[in-house]
């Protein structure tokens, strides 16, 4: 296992997080860059690099590298499949971003952009996003900014910073870049009271859901877990109270993310 430190508003969180096999120990399933300014979106790179990783995806980790330099970043991003430009206020007033981001122009390199979308904290909203569009940096062109732009935006940051809200990413990744593999498909279950008819395939029924997905390094509750499971297929409806900040939202995710895991419910979980 390994530790990831986060940094938000002068707290500080040490996550646990268990280690993946080495990329020499697992086939290639594509490799992603992750493209972002250190000045201010440090948390939100940490939150997505354990998030694909977590997916078996070969994400490059610019902190195995002693003071690299742009010629060496720019070398990485050719390497690439995927470049995600997680932007920020500061991101075209790097130079290395505005290095990385034309480097994935010149080559051909995928680019889906991404933002911290955590309201809670007041970060920009997506209309906010868009309009840096429009905005001149010393580093960066109006040609550039708009092929940054040139796909949908994705906010990869849930309200309070508890949630990684990436089921949209995924989509995104799986929609603009195929060539990458990862364990995130449709489900397919057997539609409930749909029984086949005789000489018909079994009757199907792809299930997405649209709850957002847990963090992935929730631990604990189970014994709360369980007992609304328990509730729920006992009664058809559970409320949780308690106070602000306990961690209502990510147990119920947490929960939510099971049923759909399992196929419990044939009509998606929402």
């Amino acid at each position: 296992a390994y530790e990831v430190e986060t940094e938000d508003e002068g707290r500080s969180t040490r996550l646990r997080l268990e280690a993946l096999p080495r990329h020499d120990e697992m086939s290639r399933r594509g490799r992603v860059f992750i493209s972002y300014a250190t000045a201010d979106s440090d948390n939100v790179f940490k939150v997505v690099f354990s998030v694909l990783q977590t997916k078996g995806l070969d994400v490059f980790d610019p902190m195995k590298l002693d003071n690299p330099g742009i010629p060496e970043m720019e070398s990485r991003v050719s390497e690439s499949d995927l470049l995600i430009a997680v932007l920020s206020p500061k991101y075209f007033d790097s130079k290395y971003c505005c290095a990385e981001a034309a480097a994935a122009m010149r080559t051909g390199v995928t680019i889906i952009p991404v933002y911290d979308g955590d309201a809670w904290h007041h970060r920009p909203t997506g209309s906010e996003v868009l309009g840096w569009r429009d905005v001149d940096t010393a580093h960066s062109s109006p040609a550039l900014r708009k092929h940054v732009y040139s796909g949908n935006l994705v906010r990869v940051i849930d309200t309070q910073n508890q949630a990684v809200a990436v089921d949209d990413l995924f989509r995104a990744i799986s929609r603009r870049c195929p060539v990458l593999q990862f364990e995130h498909q449709p489900r397919t279950f057997h539609e409930a009271g749909a029984a086949p008819k005789h000489g018909e395939d079994n009757v199907s029924v792809e299930l997405w859901g649209n709850h957002p997905v847990a963090t992935p390094y929730f631990c604990g509750r189970d014994a709360e877990i369980a007992q609304v499971h328990a509730t729920l297929a006992a009664r058809h409806a559970a409320a949780i109270a308690a106070l602000g900040g306990c961690g209502k939202s990510q147990l119920m995710l947490r929960v939510a993310q099971e049923a759909s895991d399992s196929g419990a419910y044939a009509g998606g979980v929402y």
